[in-house]
């Protein structure tokens, strides 16, 4: 009997010409199959796949004939450059049938990786935390690499800014984070260009504790030693966990980064060590987090909720509202907005649920606040790093190195205080800054009603700022984030939710403009609009970063000094079209624009970002839907149509 099927090993030569004996018949067509068919078709539901077939890159696939046959020996022919690298192809068969290969990088669930693909990705990610850029770039050769000094440089410099988070609470938080993501994925292949960055998708973990399966979402595997490392320990607010949280048992347990060590300003990339911001102790960490510890840490809560299914469906297929704060705008879904409130509710959870928050020196007057801002306002909570951002908030610069065994109750050199000096002892005010300090834009009906009710903002500043309680978190929930394991899978899976909502979802409305204003939840807002917390586009212009009205180009990370509003439109540097991120004082990577053509599922490019598929099967099982609803063994002969079909052709 004649060999039925091709398998092709790329690994065997930079161009080849292959051969095979197979079975032929008239009517046929090619199919190609790898290690993770069983997931269904490569690419499913993206419109240019289905003009051929999807591979991996540089990785072994398999071609046949079907329906096949024992009649004919035929001859098997493939083009192949730089041993299937990212491109077009064609097979062929000597009987005529063709079909267009694509190589092209997918990314899969992490769960779904084989145990080599995931030996790969840990491999790499390991030699990137151990070796810094400078050296990594001699090694390797190329300068795409990146060591986690600078990894981390990129993404706290840029968070952890006085005027404005300019990774965050903007229009760019998507594009800064899909950006990110691909200079750890471009260096991670440096080192093993076969690696992909797996996506995390916690509706896993929500529809298995919803039926049992599992009694915590940090119940699964994911937090062992074959992922990101066991927990220690949960807080569960009793006041024994309130002791030395600086000791190894916060620290991650094993596996790879086990007691993987906090970083300082000296670890970082580019020389900055002098410019990047830091806590009291001097760690690499936001200023408004005095966490001690000399590792990086996890305060979770065995309880935390991870985004489920209902969340996720909401962004990917809602045409009208969001979780993330108030409805989209003129009750459409604008994209602007889209990207804005991605940014809370799917994704915030997947760095404070692991990172914790824990109140070591809460106070009665902070416990009369919070029932107040709720009974009053109905605001449950208010984020004290937009505070410190608000000018209302100060921590302390320095603090004496702590010793490790010892309780953090009462720091030595104190907790953050209201700055009332700075707002000439105005209560109302300073009220009014406390109740817009939120995770989202107020709305402006909102703002007008607190405006009018300056009784209320008195007794809310003077309860406030009578004992501040201070908090401190772990690296998942800190600028300081991207040293955390766990941080690199998040991202992949919200740009998959994008990607989601453009093939299936109800379409965007003005899907290709970017915002000229409101890009960002800007710092000093009350002196730049009060009736609004985004700041403006320049009159009788565009604002844009990082241009002023001469055209002379400004710092991308302006401060204000005092009270002082920012000049033009620094302050949301980082969410527009046009920003890049900031290493050292160059910008490196895409601009925003050219990151949300990158991730644009709809076109078909060799650098392009392309996941195996969007099903939600344990949605499905639960009782949430979604519209990509199929198995992957219906998926396989199952056309997925995307909610548009047209090819985007792409130079």
């Amino acid at each position: 009997r004649l060999s039925e099927t091709l398998l092709l090993d790329m690994r065997m030569s930079q161009r080849a010409s292959l051969f095979i004996i197979s079975a032929v018949s008239a009517s046929r067509r090619i199919v190609v199959s790898n290690k993770y068919s069983h997931l269904g078709p490569i690419g499913e539901g993206y419109p240019w796949a289905a003009r051929g077939s999807v591979v991996d890159a540089y990785a072994p696939f398999e071609a046949r004939l079907d329906p096949p046959e024992t009649s004919k020996a035929i001859e098997w022919n493939l083009d192949v450059n730089a041993g299937l690298a990212p491109g077009e192809y064609v097979l062929r068969a000597s009987t005529g049938e063709t079909t267009v290969v694509y190589s092209t990088y997918v990314r899969r669930e992490l769960r779904e990786l084989d145990d080599e693909d995931r030996e790969r990705y840990a491999n790499a990610t390991r030699v990137l935390y151990a070796t810094s850029t400078e050296r990594g770039r001699e090694i390797y050769g190329s300068p795409k690499f990146l060591g986690l000094d600078a990894l981390v440089t990129l993404h706290h410099e840029a968070a952890a800014q006085r005027d404005a988070d300019h990774m965050h609470q903007g229009q760019g938080f998507l594009a800064n984070h899909a950006k990110l993501t691909k200079l750890f994925e471009d260096s991670l292949r440096t080192v093993d260009k076969r690696v992909s960055v797996p996506y995390w998708d916690s509706t896993i973990e929500m529809a298995a504790v919803e039926q049992g399966d599992l009694d915590s979402a940090f119940d699964s595997d994911l937090w062992t030693a074959k992922w990101f490392g066991s927990i220690g320990r949960f807080y569960n607010g009793e006041e024994e966990f309130l002791k030395d949280p600086t000791s190894e048992e916060w620290a991650i347990q094993d596996g790879p980064f086990a007691f993987l060590a906090a970083m300082t300003p000296e670890d970082a990339a580019w020389g900055r060590s002098e410019l990047l911001p830091r806590n009291a102790y001097g760690l690499l960490r936001a200023p408004w987090n005095n966490n001690p510890s000399p590792y990086v840490s996890r305060f979770p809560s065995w309880g935390s909720r991870l985004p489920d299914c209902e969340t996720h469906r909401l962004f990917a297929e809602s045409p009208t509202d969001s979780r993330g704060g108030e409805s989209w705008v003129d009750g459409n879904a604008d994209r602007a907005k889209w990207m804005y409130d991605v940014s809370n509710e799917p994704h915030g959870p997947l760095h404070n649920s692991p990172g914790g928050m824990w109140p070591v020196s809460s106070s009665e007057g902070s416990s009369d606040a919070s029932d107040l801002l709720e009974s009053s306002f109905g605001i449950k909570d208010v984020k004290q790093h937009t505070l410190w951002r608000f000018h209302v908030l100060e921590f302390p610069d320095h603090c004496p190195p702590w010793p490790l065994g010892s309780e953090i109750r009462s720091p030595p050199c104190g907790g953050p205080r209201c700055a009332l000096e700075k707002w000439d002892g105005n209560l109302t005010a300073v009220g009014y800054e406390i109740v817009k300090a939120q995770g989202h834009l107020p709305s402006e009906a909102s703002l007008s009603d607190w405006r009018s009710r300056p009784a209320d903002l008195d007794a809310v500043a003077d309860i406030y700022c009578r004992a501040p309680e201070m908090l401190i978190s772990g690296e998942a929930k800190d600028s300081g984030g991207s040293i955390e394991p766990s941080f690199w899978p998040i991202h992949p899976a919200i740009t998959r939710l994008y990607q989601y909502r453009i093939l299936f979802g109800p379409p965007f409305k003005d899907p290709d403009t970017w915002p000229t204003e409101g890009a960002c939840f800007g710092a000093r807002s009350a002196d730049v609009d009060p009736d609004r917390l985004a700041f403006s586009a320049v009159p009788g212009g565009v604002a844009e970063e990082g241009v002023s009205e001469e055209g002379v180009s400004a710092s991308p990370f302006f401060a204000p000094a005092g009270l002082e509003p920012c000049g033009f439109a620094s302050c949301c540097g980082g969410h527009f079209a046009r920003s890049r991120l900031y290493a050292g004082d160059e910008e490196i990577g895409l601009t925003n624009e050219e990151t949300l053509d990158l991730i644009d599922p709809r076109a078909r490019r060799d650098d392009g970002i392309v996941y195996h598929h969007f099903r939600f099967p344990h949605c499905d099982e639960i009782g949430v839907p979604f519209l990509t609803s199929t198995s992957p063994e219906e998926a396989v002969t199952t056309t997925l149509k995307s909610r548009t079909n047209d090819y985007v052709a792409v130079a």
